[in-house]
Order: C-alpha cells, then structure tokens, then sequence
C-alpha cells in the first residue's frame, strides 16, 4: 500500500510539474506530428500575421487519416464505441482517447470568432488516467480565454488574471488543411510567439484546441484543449 500511495504520489508530482511548464511555454510534452502523403512541407511553417493567412502547412497527426468533413454536432464514434454521441459538455471531451479527438475536430468545422468569457480545460495525456488530474491542476493556472468583440483578438486567463493575447482569424489547420479559427500569438506575446492555437466548434457552444509548437521542419502538437462559451 506504501509503495502504491508512493507512485501515485510521484505521478502526481510529475503531473503538476509538466502542467506548470507547459502553461508556462516552456515545457517539452509534445506529440509528434506527420505530414499527410498528399501535403509538402516545403512552405512557410505559419502565417506571421494575419494577412498572411492561407500559407501555413497543414499536417496530420499519426493517431489519425484524412476524413471527409462534417458538421461536428451530430456526435462521432469515439474509438471505444460505435455509439456517435452528440457534443455538449467538456466533461466528455476529457473521457476521449487521441484518436476520437483526431476524429471528432476533423469532422467538424470552422465556426465564427465566440464572444465574451469562454471556460477552458487542458486536455494532456487523453484517454489515460492522468488526463483529469492534469486538467484539474491546470485549471487552477490557466481558466480559459477571453475574446473582445470589437476586434479580432482573444486573451489568456491566468491565475485570473488578463494575459497573452492572441491575434484571432480564419487560416488552414496544421491538422487536416481545413479552416479553422487560429490564435496566432506571433505579433502579440514574447513568450507565446512560439505557439499557435487552432480552434473548431465541436458542438453548441463547444470549441476542441490544437496547441501548437513552431518547430522545424514542421510543427508540432503540444496538447488538446476544450473552451465552452456561454450562450
């Protein structure tokens, strides 16, 4: 029992230290991505500004294969089940292996700019039994986004406070090269300039996240996220 109580303690030591990097842009979690066979690398990693947007390189990630889009609110397979279930909570997101997040974002697609105050859950080590702990842990750090109205941009929630924002706009996903609605932190933040988000509405008020690490030759996904606007 002592040996037990030991592991899940370490486990959660190391669960708390890679929450903490990882909000903090430094850490070095990253799920490797491939180029799809029918995609080049031979553009630009991302589009610096928004104007630019339409250059960035979409890719794909090893847990997943191109599918046919689709309108995302009529629930998916998750890989457990043959039993499409309809999106309308985070909470469901977080019981999701990669592999039905993969699906889940390429079957939906690119939504307008939410308003206001949206919630936010990180979503690390998906489908394993450390995904809540770390969500929990992160929560306590980073709440979530806040996107202005009057201007496309949105603004991080840390520890409550108002924090790295993000130039916000339609561009191709580095996941599948369909729209999606990208957080391009390049001209706004130092230690965010490494990142981009991407973001797709997977059902009513629900938004699933691709963080992204510039990396060469290409990029690679950090981890998933959740937002859910309120309506």
């Amino acid at each position: 029992m002592a040996r037990r109580n030991r592991r899940v303690g370490v486990g959660s030591v190391r669960t708390v230290g890679l929450v903490v990097a990882l909000l903090s842009g430094s850490s070095g979690f990253g799920q490797g991505v491939n180029i799809h066979p029918e995609l080049s690398s031979s553009g630009p990693l991302a589009p610096a500004r928004p104007e630019l947007a339409g250059v960035g390189v979409p890719l794909a990630s090893p847990q997943s294969e191109r599918i046919e889009p689709g309108t995302g609110w009529n629930g998916i397979s998750n890989s457990l089940s043959n039993t499409a279930v309809p999106i309308t909570s985070i909470d469901q997101l977080l019981r999701m292996d990669r592999g039905a997040l993969d699906v889940l974002y390429q079957s939906s697609g690119a939504a307008p700019m939410p308003v206001g105050k949206v919630k936010g859950r990180v979503i690390l080590y998906p489908g394993t039994g450390l995904t809540r702990p770390a969500s929990k842990v992160a929560r306590l750090m980073w709440q979530g986004k806040i996107f202005k109205n009057e201007q496309p941009m949105a603004v991080n929630r840390f520890f409550g406070l108002k924090v790295i924002k993000a130039n916000v706009y339609q561009d191709q996903s580095w996941l599948d090269g369909r729209p999606s609605l990208i957080l391009d932190y390049s001209q706004t933040s130092r230690l965010y300039a490494p990142y981009r988000d991407e973001i797709r509405e997977v059902g009513p008020g629900i938004f699933l996240g691709l963080m992204y690490s510039r990396t060469q030759p290409d990029p690679t996904l950090k981890m998933y996220f959740a937002l859910e606007a309120t309506r």
